[in-house]
């Protein structure tokens, strides 16, 4: 049975620039902010650009599978293999993956054809989700893979897709999964999230035993007691490690199994108060900015001293402002017990270019929204969703798009307090978010 596997293909890869000699980047790294990587300045211009790197894609048994998983690629991206298109995206901040197991077996050259954010401004507007516009606060609209590539191996059945979901008004955690089958008969499998061997904490979180079809998924869920395992907190930032095992239950043959590291909180507002664990909690904190051009927030050994100077501050939350952070943020975030105010990529003035693709925008920010809550949802750091930074502000008439994005969160099941940052008072949202207004007195 072939096993899970990920592999990393960050590094050197070969790099040709519209309009430009061949080169060598590093990935992940946005060419047009090359001067942390000692780029040519003339790269921050460019708008178009391609990427190649050799890659073997192992020997795979029937019903295994292979893929190439992007974190992220500012703006548009095209996947090739040995000159086959195989996949393509549209949207800088979440990932992305093409399938690969057609070329099992072989060494093929892998080419990414990038388009800079620049392609987000269409024919009416602004059609995705860019953050800062062109030469504001963050200079040139950046272009780029700029968050690692990998390529995965899932063997022929697999779980995925896992929210923990925990209550601890009602003393109860939520487990859903996924389980797929590219099995070629039905075969009974046996499927549980549990503690590894040796790890203190002991919970089942999912038991069950299933039939699975050919080419089937399902959906499982089940509800547990919280017990007294231990709750996330900034004071104590427990987290968990669970073990997801698919077994075929006939012989007991171990088909999947892939650990999972998680946090159990319960956060929320209830009038002028939030909410931690069932204890009333304040926020005090700062924005963290710049992350999406800046290397170094890109780095955990970095995070983890910038998060630790900031807890001797006393500050306990961070708003990760105007662009979908790199996860690697959230996860130095749940480690070293700071909570997020995750924000979206909605940065001010770009509201007009939104506001004026109308549903283009919207559809592309929604599907956005979509892969963004199921990227973060396990994190406990995350407390308040943020769909946006001071579009309201600017420009009151964009009121229902900004509200079809709460709605959007809501329908994937958000539970925290949903914001829209400098809101200016309007009612809407969990919360009510100022900042940037003038002052009355």
């Amino acid at each position: 049975m072939t096993k899970y596997m990920i592999q990393s293909l960050c590094g050197n890869w070969r790099f040709f620039p519209e309009g430009g000699a061949a080169a060598t980047i590093t990935v992940p790294s946005h060419w047009t902010h090359g001067i942390a990587w000692g780029y040519p300045p003339e790269w921050e211009s460019v708008e178009r650009a391609a990427y190649e790197r050799e890659v073997s894609i192992p020997p795979l048994v029937d019903g295994a599978s292979a893929w190439l998983r992007f974190e992220a690629v500012l703006l548009k991206a095209r996947v090739f293999l040995d000159g086959t298109e195989i996949g393509a995206h549209a949207g800088g901040f979440t990932p992305f993956e093409c399938e690969a197991t057609a070329w099992a077996g072989r060494t093929v050259t892998l080419r990414v054809e990038v388009e800079s954010a620049t392609s987000a401004y269409g024919e009416s507007g602004i059609e995705h989700p860019i953050s800062y516009t062109p030469n504001k606060e963050e200079g040139p609209v950046p272009g780029g893979i700029w968050q690692p590539v990998h390529l995965v191996v899932r063997p022929p059945v697999y779980s995925t897709g896992h929210w923990i979901q925990t209550s601890v008004r009602e003393g109860a955690v939520t487990f859903c999964t996924s389980v797929v089958s590219h099995l070629t008969r039905p075969r009974r499998v046996r499927v549980r999230f549990t503690n590894p061997k040796g790890t203190p904490d002991a919970f089942c979180f999912l038991d069950e035993t299933v039939v699975m079809e050919p080419g089937g998924e399902l959906n499982l869920t089940h509800r547990s007691p919280l017990g007294d395992l231990p709750l996330w907190s900034p004071a104590s930032p427990r987290m968990l490690v669970g073990e997801i095992r698919v077994e075929d239950a006939e012989v007991g043959t171990l088909l999947f199994v892939a650990a999972i590291r998680f946090g159990l909180r319960e956060f929320r507002s209830e009038g002028r108060d939030f909410y931690l664990n069932g204890k009333k909690t304040h926020l005090l904190g700062t924005s963290l900015v710049r992350h999406r051009i800046s290397p170094h927030l890109w780095r955990r050994d970095y995070l983890r001293l910038l998060f630790a100077e900031f807890k001797k501050l006393g500050i306990n939350c961070l708003r990760t402002h105007g662009s979908l952070c790199p996860e690697v943020v959230l996860d130095c975030a749940d480690e070293c017990g700071l909570m997020i105010e995750n924000q979206s990529a909605l940065w001010s003035d770009a509201v007009f270019g939104y506001y004026a693709a109308g549903e283009v925008f919207l559809k592309n920010a929604q599907s956005e929204f979509q892969d963004w809550f199921r990227r973060d949802r396990n994190h406990p750091s995350v407390v308040i969703w943020d769909v946006e930074n001071e579009q309201l502000r600017i420009l009151p008439e964009a009121l229902p798009m900004v509200q079809r994005l709460i709605d959007t969160l809501k329908g994937e099941g958000a539970r925290e307090p949903i914001a829209a940052s400098g809101c200016s008072g309007m009612n809407i949202g969990d919360i009510h978010h100022l900042h940037c207004v003038p002052n009355p007195m």
